[in-house]
C-alpha cells in the first residue's frame, strides 16, 4: 500500500521527564490501536480480493456467453417470424442489452474496489527524531496512539468507500448474470429452429 500522507509521530514537548504514572493505560491502548491497524490492512486485502474474483467472473461471462448466443440467426428471425415472434425476440434482446449494461456498471464499481489507493502508513522516519527519543515511554506510546488513530480514520474511510463500491458491483453482477442467462437461453430456444445463415 502506498503512503498517502507523511503523518508524523508528534512528541509531547511539555514533558521530557521519565514518568510511568502518566498515561498508565497507554500500553493497552497502543496494542489495541496496532491490532486495529492490522485488521484494517487485512480488510483492504479482503475487499480487493473479492473485487478481483468478481471482475474475473464478469470476463468469464463474456467469454462463455458471446459464442453460444446465435447472433447469426437474428436477421433471419426478423424476416421469418410473425409480429408476435419478432416482439418476443426484441424483448429478449432488450433484456440482454440491459444485462450487458448491468455488467458494465458492475465492472466499474468492482474496479473502484480493486484499484490501489494511497493508504496512510506508519511514518517510521519520524521515530528517529531526537525530540521523541528523549520522551518517557508512556509519552511515546501516547503519541503513537494518536498517530495510529489518524491512520485508522483515513484508511477506514478509504476501505468503506471501496467496500460500498464492491457491494454494488456484486449486486449488479448477480442481476446481470441472471438476466444474461435467461435471455441467452430464450434466444437459443426461439432461434433453434432456424438454419444457420
Amino acid at each position: 500500500m502506498k503512503n498517502k500522507d507523511k503523518t508524523k509521530v508528534k512528541p509531547n514537548k511539555k514533558s521530557t521527564v521519565k514518568c510511568s504514572s502518566k498515561y498508565p493505560a497507554a500500553s493497552i491502548l497502543l496494542e489495541v490501536s496496532m491490532n486495529e491497524y492490522a485488521k484494517e490492512r487485512e480488510r483492504t486485502n479482503t475487499i480487493e480480493n473479492k473485487a478481483n474474483v468478481f471482475i474475473s467472473v464478469i470476463i468469464a461471462l463474456f467469454t462463455i456467453y458471446i459464442p453460444i448466443i446465435p447472433f447469426s440467426k437474428l436477421f433471419a428471425a426478423y424476416s421469418i417470424f410473425n409480429k408476435i415472434g419478432i416482439a418476443c425476440v426484441t424483448a429478449v434482446l432488450c433484456v440482454m442489452v440491459l444485462s450487458v449494461i448491468f455488467l458494465i456498471i458492475a465492472f466499474v464499481n468492482l474496479y473502484k474496489g480493486y484499484k490501489i489507493k494511497p493508504y496512510l502508513r506508519v511514518e517510521f522516519s519520524s521515530l528517529n527524531d531526537e525530540n521523541i527519543l528523549v520522551q518517557s515511554e508512556n509519552n511515546v506510546k501516547r503519541a503513537l496512539i494518536d498517530h495510529y488513530n489518524t491512520i485508522l480514520i483515513g484508511n477506514a474511510k478509504i476501505n468503506n468507500e471501496k467496500a460500498d463500491a464492491v457491494s454494488v458491483g456484486i449486486k449488479y453482477s448477480i442481476i446481470a448474470f441472471a438476466l444474461l442467462s435467461l435471455s441467452a437461453i430464450a434466444l437459443i430456444i426461439m432461434l433453434g429452429g432456424i438454419g444457420n445463415v
